[in-house]
């Protein structure tokens, strides 16, 4: 761990940086970050919960040189009038995490924020840091290589049979970080670690011919319309370039017929405006049939997230279905 989080060419913390800490310590993204400040000893400050203004000031308070964000928290970043009133020009390295981002926010963020080009992770707290993009071999949208530790192979998610470069599957992995098994649940450990003591992380993603990983979604929130998987976070990421659009959130709004229908929550940028048929049309011009907008676009104030930023999908997936 150490030389992971202390290598310039890995993490690259050390006694200069000052490090905001918003991601829960009891998972792995949080944990790493606090227990690798202080062992290098930097400055960490820790927020009990994401709050827009706190973020802002702590920000500038306290200098901070280094954020390990989640997407959501990038977009404020990006899309805020907020950010305008406070100096966060001490920022000068981000660390993504969470869930994927594509190569337009990356570079939207660095337009936006000091120039920084976000550095994409993955890990699990079951099995911590897998992957991470090092500074020197940076590759737009991509997750990174994988870390010294870990083994992956990438399965059909039905099947279980092994998948090639550039297929999207499951991801699974296997090394010297990954967890045992679930303590007292003999069931769910069998369930999710294989005959082999590779861990089914329920992650979709593919690995390149040069060693990159991508990831495309959680399994459980890919839409399911009509037999075709559509990935919300592609299309919150097209609906996020529309100047008009704030926040983004895409859900599976059930349907008899297709499974689920892909609907859009939207927030509006302040004294900007935007229809749903433009955004409709939008994704329209980018995406295949299959993954169209087919169960529309609601506008909402402010899109429900969690207490560590996130978005509240499962607050949406109830929410949609009033409409």
């Amino acid at each position: 761990m150490s030389k992971l989080t202390s290598d310039p060419g890995y993490v690259a913390i050390t006694n200069e940086t000052t490090m905001l800490v918003i991601p829960p310590l009891f998972h792995i993204f949080g944990l790493v970050f606090l227990v690798s400040t202080i062992a290098a000893n930097g400055k960490a400050v820790l927020m009990e919960a994401f709050k827009p203004d706190l973020f802002l000031q702590s920000i500038e308070k306290y200098k901070v040189t280094y954020l390990p964000l989640v997407p959501s928290l990038m977009v404020f970043l990006m899309k805020s009038s907020m950010v305008d009133g406070y100096d966060i020009s001490s920022v000068n390295d981000v660390f993504c995490g969470g869930s994927p981002i594509g190569v337009d926010l990356e570079e939207l963020f660095y337009k936006r924020v000091n120039n920084v080009r976000p550095r994409q992770g993955y890990g699990l707290t079951e099995a911590g840091i897998i992957s991470m993009m090092y500074p020197k071999l940076y590759k737009p949208g991509s997750a990174g290589k994988l870390t010294p530790t870990i083994e992956m192979k990438i399965v059909n998610p039905d099947t279980k049979t092994m998948l090639g470069v550039n297929q999207p599957g499951e991801i699974c992995v296997r090394g010297a970080t990954v967890m045992k098994g679930y303590l007292n649940d003999e069931e769910s450990s069998k369930k999710d670690i294989d005959s082999d003591r590779f861990l089914h992380t329920g992650d979709l993603g593919y690995i390149t011919e040069d060693g990159y990983l991508y990831i495309v979604d959680r399994i459980k929130e890919v839409i399911k319309y009509k037999g075709f998987q559509v990935a919300p976070a592609q299309l919150e990421e097209r609906l996020l370039r529309h100047p008009g659009v704030k926040e983004a959130a895409v859900v599976g709004k059930p349907d008899e017929r297709a499974g689920e229908l892909p609907t859009a929550f939207i927030s509006k940028q302040e004294n900007m405006t935007v229809t749903a048929q433009e955004l409709i049309d939008l994704i329209a011009q980018h995406f295949h049939a299959d993954k169209q907008l087919h169960g529309g676009v609601i506008f909402v104030e402010e899109i429900p997230k969690t207490v560590t930023g996130k978005i509240a999908r499962k607050m949406l997936k109830e929410l949609v279905k009033q409409y």
